[in-house]
């Protein structure tokens, strides 16, 4: 990975010390927004940020100076290298997964708009990034697209438009899953029949591969706590009946739905499906600072995956959500 994404270097420790020409990069940019924006209340916005990178700028270093690497792998890697303008390529790789980046400021995406690759330019960067993944042997199969205008989190800090590519790794034939769990919209929880006393397992930090793809190049390569090493335990175990699988929905649904006493909630599950999901093993480290310390199983489970649609202004509806993950093997809920 250091030589397919930094090429032949050179090497130096990763500085995330931000510079005075980062911060006046970053003012021009927000200065160029506030010009063109008609709307009083984001231009306003726009003012703010400019005085806060403005702020940044006066105590900031001119300059740092690179340090070179000395090959030590001991503790993972934090490496850049010089992309011949005056910025830098980044790849960090260690316990807690992967991070490469063309630059400095990296922005944050939501999985909201995930949907399946559509016209061309959607299927060419899923193809890019799948490709990517086959030429470091990991198996993984693509669990959609969301353009960057549809999934920035960060205000002001889409430069590049293109598609956020979402991967689930491919463990012994079965996706390992990453869809975020529904639990409704507050605490209030509704009657129901269910056994109030059922046990939950711990959920651990999610397991993903998120490609950012931009004219047709990889901006950015996003893998969270990858399995380090998987040993099949038990080759022999047999998955509950369908007809059990179904009773434990009907009677569970409700212990997870927390939804506003009141409010009018439409759920249509759209898809179940067998994945590989991760439960703690006995006496397992469940620090959420230290989620590469945990020891876990990935066990087979049904995943339902519902559209939620409210009739209140207030809470928007949801296209593709997990509203429940059974356990296939005892029948536990996970999530």
């Amino acid at each position: 990975m250091i030589a397919y994404f930094l090429g032949d270097g050179p090497y130096y420790v990763a500085d995330k010390t931000p510079t005075k020409s980062y911060y006046r990069a970053k003012m021009d940019y927000c200065a160029s927004q506030y010009e063109i924006e008609m709307d009083d209340a984001v231009r306003e916005q726009w003012q703010l940020m400019i005085e806060y990178f403005a702020n940044l700028y006066a105590s900031a270093p001119e300059e740092t100076a690179p340090v070179p690497w000395d090959g030590s792998t001991k503790n993972g890697v934090n490496l850049m290298t010089p992309n011949g303008d005056g910025t830098y390529r980044y790849l960090r790789m260690d316990a807690t997964g992967v991070m490469y980046r063309i630059s400095l400021d990296t922005t944050s995406y939501i999985r909201s708009n995930l949907h399946p690759a559509g016209n061309a330019a959607e299927r060419d960067a899923v193809e890019t990034a799948l490709c990517l993944l086959q030429t470091f042997g990991v198996n993984a199969e693509a669990a959609g697209v969301v353009s960057t205008e549809q999934s920035v989190k960060a205000f002001g800090s889409v430069v590049l438009d293109g598609y956020v590519v979402y991967c689930d790794p491919v463990y012994c034939g079965l996706p390992r899953t990453n869809e975020r769990t529904f639990h409704g919209f507050d605490d209030a929880l509704e009657d129901t029949d269910a056994d109030s006393d059922t046990d939950y397992a711990a959920n651990f930090p999610r397991e993903e591969i998120a490609v950012f793809v931009a004219d047709g190049t990889v901006q950015s390569l996003s893998w969270t706590y990858p399995s380090r090493s998987l040993t099949l335990e038990n080759d022999s175990v047999a998955l509950l009946p369908r007809e059990e699988v179904q009773s434990r929905f009907r009677s569970d649904i409700g212990m997870v739905m927390r939804v506003a006493k009141g409010q009018p909630l439409t759920l249509r599950v759209h898809t179940v499906r067998l994945v590989l999901e991760r439960v703690p093993k006995k006496d397992a480290v469940l620090e959420y600072d230290k989620p590469e310390l945990a020891a876990f199983y990935l066990v087979p489970a049904w995943e339902f995956l519902a559209s939620v649609e409210t009739a209140s202004a207030s809470f928007p509806s949801l296209s593709n959500v997990r509203i429940l993950c059974i356990n296939a093997v005892d029948g536990s809920i996970i999530s």
